[in-house]
């Protein structure tokens, strides 16, 4: 019995190289089985290349053909097995069909085991690529959603709930960075303290869902008047905000608070117990500096604050500066 496993072929073999080799086996096998050389050995390499070259199938169909034209060629007085006895000669053709065939099954048998060990191999080395591009895939986007949840944690953090303009931490933490830039750079550095004119009265005559509106409405069309980039609006406390404008000179400051007084009264909130208007109104208090290293950054806040109750005592409804 001959060892065989597949139909096909295992690994392709081009057509020239199983030509030579086919014309090789039956050159040797003419030489053999006709003219009666002793050459049976050269069939081991040819038996070798088919082992390795061919699928289970081919080597055994090889080595079928082999033992076929030796058995025909040995019947009919042809080949090295002829000899004078008839059963020395079954002898010693059945040994050489025996060997040739034992050789090829116990060869085949490994070179099969090992690309069977070969093929799990690579399927299993394929499923771990798999696992790792998958895992990969998974921390990416693990890192995508943690990454996403701390921009929210750290936004909420530095947010007033409310108005959605940046809170107080935010404020106090962003003011000293740009003072410490505007000291090493000797740029200007703006202020600007606001406070909502009579916004005690609004919330006894509107009521407090009516004040928070109110709230909302003046800090989002703050926003609209600074640079986005540069520019902080936070909620200083209660009905007062707070205007950080870096790189920003006295003149420049007097224009954006012009223009945020302007913007809230076009609101047109009506204000019917304000003393300064009978819409919701603003008075400003700013602060202007080119800070130096032994300067007061609590000195600058105190100016604003000062410019700004000026502003209430001067009559509301404006901006007082203080440099």
């Amino acid at each position: 019995m001959i060892y065989c496993e597949g139909c096909s072929f295992k690994q392709k073999t081009s057509f020239i190289e199983f030509s030579f080799v086919f014309t090789l086996s039956c050159l040797i096998t003419y030489v053999v089985f006709r003219i009666g050389y002793p050459l049976e050995y050269l069939f081991i390499p040819i038996l070798l290349w088919s082992i390795f070259r061919l699928s289970n199938l081919g080597s055994s169909l090889l080595v079928s053909l082999i033992a076929l034209v030796a058995i025909v060629a040995t019947e009919n007085g042809y080949g090295i097995f002829v000899t004078d006895s008839a059963n020395e000669s079954l002898i010693l053709l059945q040994s050489f069909c025996g060997i040739l065939s034992l050789t090829t099954l116990i060869l085949s048998a490994v070179v099969s085991e090992r690309r069977m060990t070969e093929k799990s191999l690579q399927d299993a080395l394929e499923s771990l690529e798999l696992k790792v591009l998958e895992r990969t895939k998974q921390l990416t986007q693990a890192q995508i959603r943690l990454k996403h949840a701390n921009y929210t944690l750290e936004k909420m953090a530095n947010t007033d709930s409310l108005t959605q303009v940046a809170n107080r931490r935010y404020f106090d933490r962003t003011l000293e960075k740009e003072w410490n830039k505007a000291i090493e750079t000797q740029q200007s550095l703006s202020l600007l303290l606001i406070d909502i004119d009579c916004f005690k009265q609004y919330n006894d005559t509107y009521g407090h869902q009516q004040g928070d509106e109110c709230l909302i409405q003046v800090a989002q069309t703050f926003k609209t008047v600074v640079r986005h980039d540069y520019d902080c609006v936070a909620r200083y406390g209660g009905e007062e905000f707070a205007v950080i404008l870096p790189q920003t000179t006295l003149q420049e400051a007097k224009i954006v608070a012009v223009k945020i007084i302007k913007a809230v009264r076009q609101l047109q909130i009506e204000h019917r117990t304000s003393i300064a208007s009978d819409i919701v109104t603003l008075s400003i208090g700013i602060s202007v500096s080119i800070p130096q290293a032994n300067d007061s950054l609590e000195d600058f806040i105190q100016k604003a604050d000062k410019a700004l109750y000026q502003a209430k005592q001067q009559g509301r409804d404006r901006f007082v500066i203080l440099v």
